[in-house]
Parts: structure tokens; sequence; C-alpha cells
């Protein structure tokens, strides 16, 4: 039986090695994103040393080959409401120098 781990579950466990700024959970792995690449770099080492731990397992991990939590799903993700849209921008203005009298 597989047991069901939650977002917030997951940021617990690996708050103690670094702050997570954002993470989503998929069937079978997770992607988490923090504060810096030191910090991502401290969980990596406490992840291969075995240090974290979530109910009855230990977890792994390593660097995900890209980066694919964009700012708009962490904020879902992360309880926030979606980002307001940007104000449109102003109309572009065409101006040009006028020659000397």
């Amino acid at each position: 039986r597989r047991e069901v781990v939650d977002r917030a579950m997951l940021v617990a466990a690996l708050k103690p090695f670094g702050e997570v700024k954002g993470a989503r959970i998929g069937p079978s792995n997770a992607v988490c994103r923090f504060e810096t690449p030191e910090k991502a770099k401290a969980v990596l080492a406490a992840l291969e040393k075995g240090l974290v731990s979530l109910r009855r397992s230990i977890l792994n991990g390593g660097w995900a080959p890209s980066d694919t939590l964009s700012d708009e799903s962490l904020r879902i993700a992360s309880g926030l409401p979606p980002a307001p849209a940007p104000a449109s921008p102003a109309p572009a203005v065409k101006a040009a120098a006028a020659a000397p009298p």
C-alpha cells in the first residue's frame, strides 16, 4: 500500500536542512526549490547521507534536470492567490529629433 504524502509533510521533512521556497508533488516524485543554491546543496547532502525521513521512509533525491516550477505554480502550491495580471504597457511613442533651424 502506497502512503499519501502531501506538500506540507514534505516541506516539514526538508525544512531542518534548508528553507523550501516551493514544492510540487507528483504521482511518483516531487520537485522542490530552495532559497539559494547553497541551501539546495545542503538538502541534497542530507538526502545523500540518509538524514531526511518522512513517516517510516528515508528520502533520497538528486538535482532536477530543469526547474519546472514556475513562479505562478509555486504561488498556487503555497496556497497563495494567483498573481494579479500585469498592467498593459503604455502605448509606444515614436519620437524623432527635429532638424536644427
